[in-house]
């Protein structure tokens, strides 16, 4: 039990020692036409990138799975840069999109 305590801490200490960096305010991309391509960037890490992403995010709540984006991540400094590119069936209005990139630093 003792050492379950000991690892728990240890991971505890581990996940505080961890901060993100993120593009903010996010692009908005409202509007965007089918195959819409945009680079965003997050600020850099002032140390280790730990880990790499990108998030679109509907921003109205009306988003159909008829758009969506489809994004590749990939180091820009110490911090992300994420390549969008849009994707929207023929027809139907283009809802509101936030784009980040992410840096989760060590």
């Amino acid at each position: 039990m003792r050492v379950l305590c000991v690892f728990v801490l240890v991971l505890a200490a581990a996940a505080a020692a961890l901060h993100t960096e993120y593009t903010d305010p996010p692009y908005n991309a409202t509007g965007a036409a089918n195959l819409f391509t945009v680079d965003v960037v997050s600020p850099p890490c002032n140390t280790t990138v730990y880990w790499r992403g990108c998030t679109p995010r509907c921003g109205d709540n009306n988003c159909v799975s008829r758009q969506h984006w489809s994004y590749v991540a990939s180091p820009s400094g110490n911090g992300t840069r994420c390549a969008f590119t849009f994707h929207h069936a023929a027809g139907g209005p283009t809802h509101i999109w936030l784009l980040s990139a992410v840096a989760i630093c060590t």
